[in-house]
């Protein structure tokens, strides 16, 4: 049999952990190994680590691109994981942050800062919230592409991206990721590797792109990311029209996000869009939109989403109401609040 060069063999890798038989160390192998990589004090698991994935890297930067960079993204988690694995199974220490030293901390490069301002967790889901800031220029918007990596896992499922200016200039952008599998009620290593900001400047008609290297890495404690969050059950939500059903069920609210949570079903395929808007105790309208819906066989779920960036709830109103509205998806394009049509009655959902 011909030997696989090394291309083939790491396009082979498998790159899900998880796969991989899990081998437990006994107490006494734990503190031998502990002591190995304690003893020389200048020894470092990580640099050693990612010495190996650069000289992966740099063997295949001289083959094909892509299948570089494929192989790249392979070894990078592989590596991010093992040195979690490691370091917290012999209780090395990772020197992370807690999350509220970092929280609010600024981290410029190539003329551009970036700041997390908020992370949370609202029922499955990360949310990260960051400003960005370029040093000379005033922006209309920004977005980035970045890492994140939580217990050393990297998570790759995110649906969700807000981006909006601010003001002086200073853009606003509000990602989510669903970390459904995780546990995260418990202490959580989180790191945020930013590579690429694409800023939008005041009077400029194309994006510019940035490459550089913006990182946030702490430890969080679960459960205080989520003690703002709150959970309401709704009840008596039930509404009909045209055929199609809706069931309003959960709302979940933090001062980032606010979602409620619906069934929908229908005879037949109907295609409207769909939002609730109403007001709450002080009279502030908003409108919750309709960001995600998943059905198989005219029977599904719907996610109706709430920005405080588009519309704000007052944190001290003990109610708000909310009324089911449609349209036709062809028709939905630019259009105000006042041009749905009413799907149902209003209800009033208590706060407090």
């Amino acid at each position: 049999m011909p030997e696989k060069n090394i291309y083939e063999l790491l396009n082979e890798l498998d790159g899900s952990v998880e796969n991989y038989e899990k081998i437990e160390l006994t107490d006494l192998e734990k503190a031998r190994l502990k002591t190995s990589f304690t003893k020389k004090k200048t020894f470092s698991f990580k640099k050693f680590a990612l010495s190996v994935a650069s000289l992966v890297l740099a063997l295949i930067l001289f083959g094909q691109t892509e299948l570089g960079k494929n192989s790249y993204a392979k070894v990078e988690t592989l590596v991010e994981n093992l040195t979690y694995t490691v370091t917290n199974s012999l209780s090395l220490g990772n020197e992370l942050e807690p999350y509220v030293n970092v929280i609010d901390k600024v981290v410029e490069d190539k003329g551009v800062a970036v700041k997390l301002t908020e992370c949370a967790i609202l029922k499955d889901e990360l949310i990260l919230a960051f400003l960005v800031e370029e040093i000379d220029e005033k922006l209309n918007f920004a977005s980035s592409e970045y890492r994140l990596y939580i217990n050393g896992r990297k998570i790759d499922d995110s649906y969700s991206c807000v981006s909006a200016p601010v003001k002086d200039g200073i853009a606003y952008q509000i990602k989510e990721h669903y970390v459904k599998g995780i546990d995260t009620k418990n202490k959580l290593d989180i790191k945020i590797v930013i590579d690429k900001v694409f800023l939008a400047e005041e009077g400029m008609t194309e994006d510019k792109e940035i490459n550089g290297k913006w990182e946030f890495a702490f430890i969080a404690d679960g459960k205080e990311l989520s003690k703002d969050t709150k959970h309401i059950v709704i009840e008596n939500a039930k509404f009909e029209k045209n055929g199609v059903n809706m069931k309003l069920e959960e709302l979940y609210f933090n001062p980032l996000k606010k979602k409620i949570y619906a069934k929908m079903w229908q005879d037949k395929h109907h295609d409207y869009e769909y939002a609730l808007i109403g007001e709450d105790e002080f009279g502030n309208e908003f409108n919750f939109y309709c960001r995600k819906y998943s059905a198989k066989n005219n029977k599904g779920f719907a996610i109706f989403e709430l920005s405080d960036y588009e519309s704000k709830i007052d944190e001290n109103t003990a109610w708000i109401d909310i009324k089911p509205v449609y349209i036709e998806s062809e028709n939905a394009k630019g259009k105000k609040r006042d041009d749905y049509l009413d799907f149902g009655e209003k209800i009033r959902i208590e706060l407090k």
